[in-house]
């Protein structure tokens, strides 16, 4: 009788332990929650940072656009680039056409652009929305004479290719195949080469005198 009473005992023994292991676990303290989650201001004081900084953004994207100022051309210098004067004189800058480039003065068909373009704005009324300068420290800009973008007439005469950038063939690609199908300009000849083309073949041409600008002929008496 004495080993069924040993049995027992062990069984009364394991028993109490895992009454006490259940005890400690259910009497535990249960782990610390991160900082983030039991303080959550600091959280709420970024993220309303975050807001105000994309408020900002926001409002300097939708920003007044630049103005515009109306003047003439006082002179052009290639089939790309002419002298602006604002009507009232107080601005004259060196304006780059956006979009196109047009041959080298010193290349094929480059004296023909810069007629075309001389053409094209002499004794007009010229409308200039002004943008970033350029390495050489031209105003890139566009330009609008009786209504129409100068850039876009360029090209569509076969006076100017569509600006090409890493990417793509710049914006005004379509007009540049339609003058190309046309053989209008410069691709009469069968041989035009894009500048970009030429001067890194050629290099840069040698600076040439600009183009005046010629008034309108006065009215016939």
């Amino acid at each position: 009788m004495g080993r069924p009473a040993a049995r027992v005992g062990r069984r009364c023994t394991q028993t109490r332990n895992a009454q006490s292991r259940a005890s400690g676990i259910i009497g535990a303290h249960p782990p610390a929650l991160p900082a983030a989650v039991t303080n959550p201001i600091p959280h709420l004081l970024l993220s309303a940072g975050l807001a105000a900084l994309a408020a900002t953004a926001a409002a300097q994207g939708t920003a007044r656009p630049a103005a515009v100022l109306e003047g003439q051309a006082e002179s052009v210098i290639d089939g790309d680039t002419l002298v602006f004067v604002s009507t009232d004189g107080k601005q004259r800058l060196r304006v780059r056409l956006l979009d196109i480039d047009a041959p080298e003065i010193c290349q094929e068909w480059g004296p023909q652009a810069r007629t075309a373009l001389t053409e094209l704005v002499a004794g007009k009324a010229l409308r200039l929305r002004p943008g970033a300068r350029d390495k050489f420290g031209r105003t890139l800009g566009r330009v609008e004479v009786d209504g129409l973008d100068a850039s876009r007439r360029m090209v569509i005469e076969g006076h100017a290719w569509s600006t090409r950038t890493r990417w793509d063939r710049g914006p005004l690609v379509a007009e540049e195949r339609a003058a190309a199908s046309l053989k209008r300009g410069m691709h009469s000849s069968g041989s035009a080469e894009p500048p970009d083309r030429f001067r890194a073949r050629q290099g840069e041409c040698a600076a040439a005198p600009a183009a005046s600008a010629p008034a309108p002929a006065p009215p016939r008496r």
